[in-house]
């Protein structure tokens, strides 16, 4: 009987209905159908497997809004932003907090939380800390870290302060139009070698 047999099995040909059979006998044969087709999801994986892909398609086909996001683009409330806050491991941490300190602050960044006894504080525009540095290993020595500036004035204001903090120059203020035609950058490397940028994306 079907209802012995594997549900992973959908290997069962259901009839066709003639040209004169009565129009409830259809409906019930491709319902029929529809169930062996779409079989129940919560004891078979394939079947699961199946339902995910349609639901997957489901939701490009109902979506209204770009799926891949504008790297050039500021965000909005359309584009909110990707993270909440973002840490760094240091080696040093009294020497990364002056350096931080230095180069952010032209971008209006400060430290708005500290925990020294830890070795770790957190920087922000506001009360709210966005930005941590931590004294402890794993320590990053390539990551890429980019901080927004209003203007252009504001990223050549950050990259003097930072190659003054320490920092090594990786990149002086400029357009970089193989990312956007108003892409206005510069990059600094902090005291353990990330790279940090500062990129306005205002016209002028």
């Amino acid at each position: 009987m079907l209802c012995d047999r594997p549900r992973r099995e959908v290997d069962v040909r259901v009839g066709e209905a003639g040209e004169d059979a009565p129009a409830a006998e259809v409906d019930r044969l491709r319902a029929r159908e529809r169930g062996l087709v779409y079989a129940d999801t919560a004891g078979d994986p394939l079947a699961r497997d199946r339902e995910r892909a349609r639901e997957r398609q489901r939701r490009v086909e109902r979506a209204d809004d770009a799926v891949l996001e504008d790297h050039a683009g500021e965000p909005n409330e359309r584009s909110p932003r990707v993270f909440d806050h973002v840490g760094l491991n240091v080696t040093d941490y009294a020497a990364s907090r002056v350096f931080y300190e230095q180069a952010l602050a032209p971008l209006g960044w400060k430290v708005v939380l500290a925990f020294d006894e830890w070795k770790g504080c957190g920087f922000g525009t506001a009360d709210k800390p966005e930005f941590w540095i931590f004294q402890r290993e794993p320590f990053g020595t390539g990551t890429h870290v980019a901080f927004p500036a209003p203007d252009r004035a504001a990223v050549d204001a950050f990259h003097a302060a930072a190659v003054v903090a320490g920092g090594r120059d990786n990149g002086g203020p400029g357009i970089r139009e193989q990312y956007a035609p108003t892409y206005y950058g510069a990059f600094v490397h902090d005291p353990d070698g990330n790279n940090i940028e500062a990129v306005s994306h205002a016209p002028s």
